[in-house]
């Protein structure tokens, strides 16, 4: 009977009417369980219509996305719909298309974010699990068989991977979906059909047939403009098939070319559909490989070289589509990813499966440092250079050449740079940039009609690479730096790099007078045609016409990259360096750099004031000439070409800034050394003076160094005093003026002479009272030189501290004590303990002791009672432990921290008191040591220091016996005896100075009887003096009356005794 429209259909169709049930109420949306049932169940599963249509009702209804309960039912149809669009191919082929136009709507549904009606139903399980069923799916239909549905999935996988929202939930929500698609190993899956689809394509020739080897192929032919001409190809796939060979190669070449690859580069038959998914899936490669974790995994299954596979089916011309741009893009993110792991210092590996793992698996750096890679890469850089006008082209074109800098980091792609000859072509551009312009005109007219079997590639058009855009420019800083860091690396990379002239290249931006030349307007003829003139170098180089074009902003930027490639070449090849007279030219261009030098005031890009003062600029030259000046021969030259006077220039210059009058005096050090002419010329140019300007200032800014009543204080002690800490940092400009004056003055006794006039031993020493304990050594060893000379004596011996008034002599004992606490060494109220060894180091004791101290400008009366604990002497182990704690437990890398560190070292391997010896020897050698007035405990001091030289001989001799004694070694009579006439020399004054400071610590009891007896009369003194005060105020505040009857009582009282 037929039924009316409101009577109920137990098996009716799920779009009759609105949907209830599994919680939707009201909201219109498809009943995603009742379409599944109506897709699954075998009485409708043919009604393919009404399938159509419920597709087509979740189309239309869900336009903003799919909610979370809803996706397993989607997941579902994901898999039962491709299905159906298969079966109806052969039926009917409209409706199937139809259906799967369908489909990929639903697929593009998928994309969009999810609607959750729970708080964080996204992260529950089963929120979680729907999620992984969606891209599981969407991963499966990247293989199905109709292209539209591959791509539309693999650009919901890339949607997925980078949703619009840029919210911070949007951030979780990108978060979560990338951490799903690692588990669904859709890294693994989309590189795997990147691979297959370039296999696919490399395997199919121009002309349809497929050959069976389509890897790289050895030939002489490594040029890509040759392999696309008609009868190489032709002749390429006749070889193949049998056809005719090419002409017997020569000895000579196989054995030039017989490593260099060069694929084929005929124009592949590209299908628009595999065009498309080719592009999607690499868009989707691109979007996974900014994760970290998804780039390790995509080196590891083998998608960077499946990359590299890609791109050998565009090399026929790399800039025509955006797949090659994609993909450079996509070995650009994994290698600055493997990049960023090697140089963080992270846990040493646990086993060696996971150090293999981080080193070779995932490292993309190892895994495209092979041949085939290098190989690719030259081609396309090859093609690019020779065909890239467009400005998408250059870009393209440094994408490249930053991916072959990141490879270059890795020392196993060297040889492979080498045989690819890609450091060659990298080596022509780079120089050929610098050559004039017509140059290039001919090496690119040469290039078309040359020999195939050339060791010289083609030269581009100058308009590709040599012009004075940003991408050009660019292009130009790239090719620099990576060049520096393969001939940093490897001696025939150097070797490469040196025989191309690189190295003149760069000293070009260097030349003052070249750039000031270049500058200058042109000269016109009566023909209006300009007139050509070829400006000439220091080093015989031509200066092309392109700096003329340079702004000056961009040729500084060039001028500071150059220096720091040459910084890092020219210690490396210093005759190569020194040929190209790169001293002289980095010297006239920080001369050039003086805003006080006339020239600089020229309009020129050269000398231009604003160009020549940048900090930059100067701090690059100095550190190249830092690096250069101590080879054989340029102390010379630079001293001839007024070196000494331009570094006292920049050395004198207070606006200038720390580091860079630091680099200037560490060259005049260097240039002064062993050298009288250049030490002359710095005496002749008030250097002298101007050194000890710089000490004094530094001297005004300290305060004294504090000191205890105790004696043999702990090192921890002394380290809880202001101004004695042995960990205190070091100025490091004034350690350079020392070094400066150490190896400019100290030696010469012309030089010598200027010291007094300007007070350069008061400066000295005051610098030794007030200075660091880290610069002690090197102070007392300027002034043990100076006190060689003996017309100095008298200023070493009459100098009395301005501060503390304390002698040269009370100073040296000071130090000295400081010294044997810092060593270990052991002398009970200043007196010898060990008459044997008086100088030997004792072990030390972990024990406390209470230490009194008074802190120099305290007002108050009481001392400050210190708890510590007895320190190890100073090591180089215990020296970098401190520099780790100092450094908040991070060790410090930076150059000034690698400077002090080297310091601290070389201060804890020396003993002070060898250089504190030799002053108080001089002192004593002139009659009078000034020590007369000294305290009892700074005598006994000084007794140790002024037989320093005899105590090293005893103990040298004893060590002598003992190694003999410990060997088993009977020495004859005759060497018996000058062992034990030496060590009983040594012992005899040891005792003798025993005894001396037995009878200074008597004195020294005496003077501090005295002393406390003084203080304490002092105290009494004082108490007097306040009683006094208190009567006077007493009387002061009675009244005028009572005083009067008070005085008339005593006068009376007196005359009656008088009476008497």
């Amino acid at each position: 009977a037929a039924t009316g429209p409101h009577r109920h259909q137990p098996r009716g169709s799920p779009i009759d009417g609105p949907m209830a049930g599994q919680g939707y109420l009201q909201d219109d949306r498809p009943d995603f369980p009742k379409i599944l049932e109506f897709f699954t169940d075998p009485r409708t599963e043919d009604l393919q219509a009404r399938q159509h249509a419920l597709l087509k009702r979740i189309v239309q209804k869900c336009q903003r996305g799919f909610r979370l309960r809803e996706l397993p039912v989607v997941a579902e149809l994901l898999d039962i719909v491709p299905k159906r669009i298969e079966g109806l191919i052969k039926k009917d082929a409209e409706e199937s298309e139809e259906l799967e136009r369908t489909l990929c709507n639903i697929i593009r549904i998928t994309a969009k974010p999810n609607i959750r009606q729970k708080a964080n139903e996204e992260l529950l399980a089963p929120g979680l699990k729907a999620a992984s069923q969606i891209l599981e799916k969407l991963l499966l239909l990247q293989s199905s068989t109709s292209v539209r549905v591959a791509v539309e999935a693999t650009r919901a996988l890339t949607a997925i991977a980078t949703p619009e929202d840029t919210s911070a939930a949007g951030k979780a929500q990108k978060k979560l979906n990338r951490k799903l698609l690692l588990e669904a190993n859709a890294v693994q899956a989309t590189c795997a059909k990147v691979e297959e689809n370039a296999n696919i394509i490399l395997a199919i020739d121009d002309d349809g047939t497929e050959r069976k080897v389509f890897d790289a192929r050895a030939t002489v032919d490594f040029i890509d403009a040759d392999t696309s001409d008609d009868e190489d190809v032709t002749m390429s796939r006749s070889s193949s098939r049998g056809g005719r060979r090419r002409k017997p190669r020569s000895a000579k070449t196989d054995a030039l070319f017989s490593d260099v690859l060069s694929y084929s580069t005929h124009k592949r038959t590209l299908e628009y559909a595999q065009s498309q998914v080719l592009r999607s899936l690499v868009h989707l490669l691109r979007e996974l490989s900014t994760d970290a974790q998804s780039s390790f995994d995509l080196v590891e299954c083998g998608g960077a070289r499946a990359c590299v596979k890609l791109l050998r089916c565009y090399l026929h011309d790399p800039a025509a589509s955006d797949v090659v741009h994609v993909t450079v893009e996509i070995l650009w993110n994994v290698l600055e990813h493997c990049h960023d792991v090697t140089d963080v210092a992270g846990p040493p590996a646990a086993s060696r499966t996971k150090l293999l793992s981080r080193r070779r698996f995932t490292s993309a750096m190892y895994q495209l440092s092979d041949d085939a890679t290098i190989a690719v890469l030259r081609q396309i850089l090859q093609h690019l250079f020779l065909t890239g006008h467009k400005a998408d082209d250059k870009r393209l074109r440094n994408e490249v050449l930053i991916v072959c800098s990141l490879i270059a980091s890795h020392r196993k792609s060297h040889a492979a740079f080498r045989r690819q000859r890609l450091i060659h072509l990298l080596l022509d551009y780079a120089c050929a940039a610098e050559l004039p312009e017509d140059a290039i005109e001919v090496r690119t007219q040469a290039t078309q009609g040359r020999d195939p079997r050339s060791t010289e590639p083609p030269l581009a058009d100058r308009h590709t690479f040599a012009t004075s855009s940003n991408e050009d420019l660019e292009t130009k800083r790239i090719l620099w730096s990576m060049l520096s860091d393969l001939g940093r690396a490897e001696e025939e990379n150097l070797r490469l790099v040196v025989e191309a002239d690189f190295m003149g290249a760069l000293l070009m931006y260097l030349d003052v007078e070249a750039l000031d030349a270049a500058d200058e307007p042109e000269e016109w003829d009566d023909d209006e045609t300009a007139v050509s003139r070829d400006t000439v170098s220091v080093n015989g180089r031509r200066i092309p016409g392109i700096l003329k074009n340079l702004e000056l902003t961009k040729l500084h930027v060039l001028q500071q990259q150059a220096m720091a490639v040459l910084l890092n070449l020219a210690p490396r090849a210093p005759a190569a360096f020194q040929k190209l007279q790169g001293h002289i030219l980095a010297l006239r261009f920080l001369d050039a750099c003086d805003e006080g030098n006339d020239e600089a005031t020229q309009n020129t890009n050269a000398t231009r004031p604003s160009a020549r003062s940048a900090d930059g600029l100067v701090r690059g030259a100095l550190m190249l000439l830092i690096s250069v000046v101590g080879l054989p021969g340029l102390q010379n030259e630079l001293g001839n070409l007024d070196g000494v006077e331009i570094m006292l220039k920049r050395f004198a210059d207070s606006r200038a800034g720390a580091n860079m009058r630091n680099d200037a005096v560490m060259i005049l050090a260097k240039l002064c050394e062993n050298h009288e002419e250049n030490q002359a010329r710095l005496r002749r140019a008030h250097g002298v003076s101007l050194l000890i300007q710089e000490i004094d200032a530094y001297v005004k800014r300290r305060v004294p160094v504090t000191r205890s009543r105790h004696k043999n204080l702990s090192e921890a002690a002394r380290d809880a005093m202001p101004s004695s800490s042995s960990a205190e940092k070091v100025d490091p400009l004034i350690v350079g003026v020392l070094d400066c004056l150490w190896h400019g003055v100290v030696g010469n006794r012309r030089s010598e002479a200027r010291l007094p006039p300007v007070d350069g031993l008061d400066a000295l020493l005051a610098l030794l009272e007030v200075g660091p304990r880290l610069m002690r050594l090197q102070v007392c060893g300027v002034l043990a030189d100076l006190a060689r000379n003996p017309k100095l004596i008298s200023y070493i011996r009459g100098w009395r501290s301005d501060k503390t008034m304390r002698s040269t002599c009370q100073l040296l004992a000071h130090a000295w004590e400081d010294e044997e606490i810092r060593l270990g060494c052991d002398r009970d109220r200043g007196v010898l303990s060990d008459t044997a060894q008086p100088l030997r180091k004792k072990k030390p004791s972990q024990k406390e002791e209470k230490v009194v101290t008074t802190i120099a400008g305290d007002s108050s009366d009481s001392d400050e009672e210190l708890t510590v604990v007895q320190a190890p002497p100073a090591d180089a182990q215990t020296t970098m432990k401190f520099m780790q704690r100092s450094a908040g437990g991070a060790l410090q890398t930076s150059q000034a921290a690698r400077a002090e560190r080297a310091l601290r070292q070389a201060v804890a391997t020396h003993d002070l008191r060898s250089k504190v010896a030799p002053i108080y020897a001089a002192l004593l050698a002139s009659g009078d040591a000034g020590d007369g007035d000294a305290p009892a405990d700074d005598k006994a001091t000084l007794r140790m220091v002024g037989h320093y030289a005899r105590f090293i001989d005893g103990e040298a001799w004893s060590d002598v016996q003992h190694q003999l004694a410990t060997a088993g070694v009977k020495p004859v009579a005759a060497d018996r005896t000058l062992l034990d006439f030496n060590i009983g020399a040594s012992v005899s004054l040891a005792e003798k100075t025993k005894a001396d400071q037995e009878v200074l610590a008597g004195e020294r009891k005496a003077e501090e009887k005295a002393g406390e007896e003084s203080f304490f009369g002092s105290i009494l003194n004082q108490r007097d003096q306040e009683i006094k005060q208190l009567i006077i105020k007493r009387d002061a505040l009675r009244p005028k009356r009572k005083l009067l009857e008070r005085q008339a009582a005593q006068e009376a009282a007196a005359l009656e005794e008088g009476g008497e």
